[in-house]
């Protein structure tokens, strides 16, 4: 509102320097811009892309964390499970927060959890302008209660899977390698429900270092007769990294999605 206003002012003061018979022309101009500049709207900044996947740290790809939106994403929620050194039960961590009005970065609380022991404190994601993959790496910056602090970047690696309609009822998620080598991997379709645990679809692949891929994962001969007596059919997709020198987490579990006739 205060950039219109200074824009109104400035013509205000152009329109009042013009002679009688020109000011009377421009102020009809005037009070349409007028109109313009008071009824609409301020501009909004652009929808804030879905960031919901799994997503890494860029200098210690090993701690997996997991990103997702709400349904107008203004909100979103990580957490994360890492292990660190000793520490038989590993560092897991939440954190919630709102989007600002600019759409740049979301800001809320976070806990770290170590065991019995629970540190609270504050975290700040940003959407920067560089890209990987498609989608713009974050920024992060947190603020401990007990006074530790500090940054790190998180970029996409697991996109969620969605299902495909057609007659090999495929399951698509998109993986993107990190390096520095190749990625090798492994998707099992794993159903959920009555009868639960059984795998239903499986699927191995090979994915150049900083490439990313769409993997189809269709039903295999168990998964569609579940899903022909069923009607429908829920699974989980569990993805496992075969080339351990990433340091990438063994197993991934995404979704569910569910499948139907």
């Amino acid at each position: 509102m205060g950039i219109r206003n200074a824009r109104i002012g400035v013509l205000l003061a152009q329109l009042m320097a013009l002679p009688d018979t020109r000011r009377r022309l421009a102020t009809a101009s005037l009070l349409a811009l007028l109109a313009i500049l008071l009824i609409a709207p301020p501009a909004r900044a652009a929808a804030t892309q879905d960031l919901s996947g799994e997503w890494l740290n860029s200098a210690y790809t090993f701690a997996a964390y997991k990103l997702q939106m709400s349904a107008d994403r203004k909100t979103l929620s990580v957490t994360w499970v890492s292990k660190i050194g000793n520490i038989d039960e590993g560092l897991a961590g939440g954190f919630t927060g709102r989007l600002n009005a600019s759409g740049t970065a979301f800001a809320g609380s976070m806990h770290i959890d170590a065991g019995s022991l629970r540190v609270n404190g504050t975290m700040i994601v940003a959407i920067s302008s560089q890209r990987a993959f498609g989608y713009p790496l974050l920024t992060v910056s947190y603020q401990q209660d007990n006074g530790v602090g500090g940054s790190l970047t998180l970029e996409t690696w697991l996109r969620p899977p969605r299902v495909s309609p057609g007659l090999s009822q495929p399951a698509t998620f998109v993986f993107a390698c990190p390096g520095p080598q190749r990625c090798q991997a492994r998707a099992d379709a794993q159903a959920l429900g009555s009868g639960a645990g059984g795998k239903v679809g499986t699927v191995r692949f090979t994915i150049n270092p900083r490439a990313s891929r769409a993997i189809r994962l269709p039903l295999d001969k168990t998964g569609r007769a579940l899903l022909a007596q069923r009607g429908s059919l829920r699974v989980r997709v569990l993805v496992s990294t075969l080339t351990q020198s990433l340091k990438l987490p063994s197993m991934t579990a995404l979704g569910p999605v569910t499948f139907r006739k």
